[in-house]
C-alpha cells in the first residue's frame, strides 16, 4: 500500500526533472540563435511555440535582436584626430562571439605604400574564434608634427605618403576605443600587429 504512493511520487519527481531538463532555451536565446543560423528554423519554431510565444511576437524579438545583433562580416568605419585628418577603418566580424559572449580584437597596421587592405586576408586567417578584425589606413603627417620615429634614423621623412601616430590620440588606440563601445570586446584578448612601418606602429603604440 505505501509502495504505490512512493512510487508514484518518484515518476512525478523524475519525470518533472526530465521536462526541465528538455525545457527550451528562452525566446530571447532562441531568436540570436536564429538569427545566427546556429538554430534551424523549425527547431526555433517548436522552441517558441513551447514557450507560447506567438507569430506576430515572435516576428518583434526578430527586429529586436537584429537591431542589436552585430552583423557578420566585413564592415568600416571613419576616424577623425585632433588634427584635422582622417581614415576609414576597415572590418571583419565573425558570425558569433566567443563560448562567453564576448569577441576578441585583432588590430592590423599595415606597411609604408600600403593601405587597410593589405593584411586584411592574412589577419582573417590567422584570429582566433570570436575576434574582430579591424585594419585603420594610415594618414600622412601634419607639417605641424613630427615622424616620432624619425630620431632613430635622422634624415627628412617628410615625403612619406603616411606614417603612423601614436599615443592616445592615433588610429590605432581610436579604432580600439570605438569599437569597445559598439562590441563587448574582451580588452584581455586584444592583439596588436604589424607589417614593415605597421611593426613601428605595433611598437609605438
Amino acid at each position: 500500500m505505501i509502495r504505490t504512493p512512493l512510487a508514484f511520487a518518484l515518476g512525478l519527481t523524475l519525470s518533472l526533472a526530465g521536462a526541465a531538463a528538455a525545457a527550451p532555451p528562452p525566446p530571447p536565446e532562441v531568436i540570436k540563435g536564429l538569427v545566427r543560423g546556429e538554430q534551424p528554423a523549425p527547431d526555433a519554431l517548436r522552441a517558441l511555440e513551447t514557450s507560447g510565444v506567438s507569430p506576430l511576437q515572435a516576428i518583434e524579438l526578430i527586429r529586436k535582436v537584429r537591431k542589436l545583433e552585430p552583423k557578420a562580416g566585413e564592415g568600416s568605419f571613419e576616424l577623425s584626430d585632433p588634427h584635422g585628418r582622417s581614415t576609414e577603418v576597415l572590418t571583419w566580424t565573425p558570425k558569433a562571439p566567443r563560448a562567453d559572449g564576448r569577441y576578441g580584437l585583432m588590430i592590423v597596421l599595415h606597411g609604408l605604400g600600403g593601405n587597410a587592405k593589405q593584411l586584411m586576408q592574412f589577419a582573417r586567417n590567422i584570429a582566433p574564434a570570436g575576434t574582430i578584425v579591424a585594419a585603420p589606413g594610415a594618414v600622412k603627417l601634419p607639417p605641424t608634427l613630427e615622424n616620432e620615429d624619425v630620431p632613430s634614423f635622422g634624415g627628412d621623412w617628410s615625403p612619406l605618403p603616411h606614417w603612423w601616430r601614436y599615443h592616445r590620440e592615433g588610429f590605432p588606440l581610436a579604432a580600439l576605443r570605438h569599437l569597445k563601445r559598439e562590441f563587448p570586446i574582451d580588452t584581455n584578448r586584444v592583439l596588436l600587429v604589424g607589417y614593415s612601418m605597421g611593426g613601428y606602429g605595433t611598437w609605438g603604440t
